[in-house]
C-alpha cells in the first residue's frame, strides 16, 4: 500500500500583481516538493492596498467551488519591516493545511484573497500529483452512483433500481439512506484532514487529544509522522471499505434472504468530490448522472414547496423567486462542473427518456452497468416500481404532462429569466 513516495507538487505559478494589493507571496510549497502524505499545506501572506484582507480561500478549479478558507492571522514581522504603514501587515500571513482526498490525483488549487470590501484576488496556483488512494482491500460490492438534483426523477430511478436482483438500496423512496457516503465522507474523509483543524465543541476536548502535538510536533519525526499520515489514512479507507460491503450485505441478507449477494449498492449523490473520491476508491464503479430540463426541474421544486408549505431545494435562504432561480442555477452549474470534471465513463440519463421510453432507458443503463437486463426483468421491475405509488412525490397531474410545463406555468418574466439562467447548462446536456 505504502511506497517510499506519494507524489509531488507539480507546479506553483504566482498570479500577476493586482492593483487591490499592496503584496503577496506564497512562500510553500515550493515546485517540485515529495508528497510524503495525504496531506498539503499552503502558506504565504498578502497585504491589501485600498481594502483590507480578510481572509484566503482555497478554490478547486474543476468544480468550481472554494473548499478550504482560512484567516489572516500568522505573524509576518519581516512583511511588517517592508510594509511599516501597511494595515495588518504584521499579521499578514495565512497557513491552510488540507486533505489532498479533497481533490482529484491530478488537480490544481487556485489561492484566493478575500478583500473587505467583497473582492477576490488571485494569488496563485499550486498543483499536486498523487498516487490513487490504495486500501489494499477488494470490494465485493461496488457503488452505482445516482448523481442527481432534487426534482430531477431520482425518486422514480431509486424505486426501478430497488427492484433489480443484482442491485441492494437501504430504505425507501424518497428517504433511501446513504451509509457508503457516510463512511466516504463522514469517516475517511473528515479524518483525513490535518488534526489541526479539527473543530470540537470545548476547547478542552481539542487539547485532551493532543492536537498541537499531532500537528507540531508529530512531523519532527518522519516515521511515525509518515505512519499517521499515510498508512493510517490507507488502512482508514480499508476499513471504510470493508465496513460499507458488510454493511450491504446484511441489507441484501435481510431484504432478499435467499438470493446471492449484489454486484451494486445505488445511493444518491449530490454535485460535488464524494463520487470523485468514489471513482478512485472503486475503479470497477458505475455512476448513472440523472437530468431534468431544468427549467422544469425549477418550475417543479416551486410546486412542491408551494404545495406542501416547505422551503427544500436551497428555497430556506431566498425570499424571492428570483432569488430562488440563482441558488438552483449554482447548484446546476455544480453538477455541470462536477460530470465535466470526471475522467470516467458516465451514464447520462435523461427524465424525459425515462418517462416517454422507460423501458428503452433502463435497459441501457441495466447494459451500461453491465447487469441484468433482458425484457422480462425490465418490464417487472417498471412494475414494482410504478405499484409503490408516486402520487405523494407529484406536482402535476401526470409525469407526461409535466415535461415542458415552465413554458406554461412560470410567469413570462421569470420564464425568459429561467430560460436564460440555465442556458449553458441546457446545451450541455443537450436540451438546446
Amino acid at each position: 500500500m505504502s511506497g517510499v513516495g506519494l507524489g509531488r507538487v507539480t507546479g506553483v505559478v504566482p498570479a500577476q500583481a493586482a492593483s487591490s494589493l499592496e503584496g503577496f507571496c506564497i512562500d510553500n510549497p515550493v515546485s517540485g516538493d515529495q508528497l510524503t502524505g495525504y496531506e498539503a499545506l499552503i502558506r504565504g501572506w498578502v497585504v491589501g492596498n485600498r481594502s483590507r484582507v480578510t481572509g484566503v480561500q482555497l478554490f478547486d478549479p474543476s468544480l468550481q467551488s472554494v473548499f478550504r478558507e482560512a484567516p489572516q492571522n500568522e505573524p509576518r514581522p519581516d512583511v511588517a519591516a517592508h510594509y511599516p504603514h501597511a494595515e495588518n501587515a504584521e499579521q499578514s500571513g495565512f497557513r491552510i493545511p488540507f486533505s489532498l482526498l479533497n481533490l482529484q490525483p491530478e488537480a490544481s488549487v487556485e489561492v484566493v484573497a478575500v478583500l473587505e470590501d467583497g473582492s477576490r484576488v488571485l494569488l496563485g496556483t499550486v498543483s499536486f500529483r498523487r498516487d490513487v488512494l490504495a486500501s489494499g482491500y477488494a470490494p465485493r460490492i461496488q457503488p452505482l452512483m445516482v448523481s442527481c438534483l432534487g426534482r430531477s426523477g431520482s425518486t422514480y430511478l431509486m424505486a426501478i433500481l430497488k427492484n433489480h436482483p443484482q442491485v441492494v438500496v437501504h430504505g425507501d423512496a424518497p428517504f433511501e439512506s446513504r451509509l457508503c457516503k457516510y463512511y466516504i465522507h463522514n469517516l475517511l474523509k473528515t479524518l483525513s484532514e490535518p488534526p489541526e483543524t479539527l473543530v470540537t465543541a470545548f476547547r478542552d476536548e481539542t487539547y485532551a487529544v493532543n492536537a498541537h502535538w499531532l500537528s507540531a510536533e508529530l512531523p519532527l519525526d518522519p516515521q511515525q509522522h509518515h505512519r499517521f499520515r499515510r498508512q493510517h489514512v490507507e488502512r482508514l479507507a480499508e476499513f471504510c471499505l470493508r465496513e460499507i460491503d458488510e454493511v450491504y450485505a446484511s441489507v441484501c441478507r435481510e431484504q432478499r434472504p435467499a438470493q446471492p449477494a449484489p454486484r451494486f449498492y445505488a445511493e444518491k449523490h449530490g454535485a460535488g468530490h464524494t463520487p470523485r473520491l468514489l471513482w478512485e476508491l472503486y475503479p470497477q464503479a458505475r455512476e448513472i448522472v440523472m437530468v431534468r430540463d431544468f427549467r422544469d426541474m425549477f418550475c417543479s421544486a416551486l410546486a412542491f414547496n408551494r404545495q406542501r408549505g416547505t422551503e427544500d431545494f436551497g428555497m430556506g435562504s431566498t425570499r424571492t423567486d428570483e432569488e430562488f432561480l440563482e441558488v438552483t442555477r449554482e447548484r446546476v452549474m455544480g453538477l455541470v462542473s462536477s460530470m465535466r470534471s470526471r475522467s470516467q465513463d458516465v451514464f447520462v440519463m435523461k427524465y424525459e427518456d425515462l418517462v416517454t421510453s422507460p423501458a428503452a432507458t433502463v435497459s441501457a443503463a441495466l447494459e451500461y452497468a453491465g447487469i441484468a437486463r433482458d425484457r422480462a426483468l425490465v418490464e417487472g421491475i417498471l412494475a414494482q416500481a410504478r405499484a409503490v405509488g408516486e402520487d405523494a412525490h407529484r406536482t402535476s397531474i401526470s409525469a407526461a404532462s409535466s415535461i415542458g410545463r415552465w413554458q406554461q406555468d412560470l410567469p413570462a418574466a421569470l420564464r425568459r429569466n429561467c430560460d436564460r439562467a440555465f442556458s449553458e447548462a441546457l446545451e450541455v446536456f443537450g436540451y438546446r
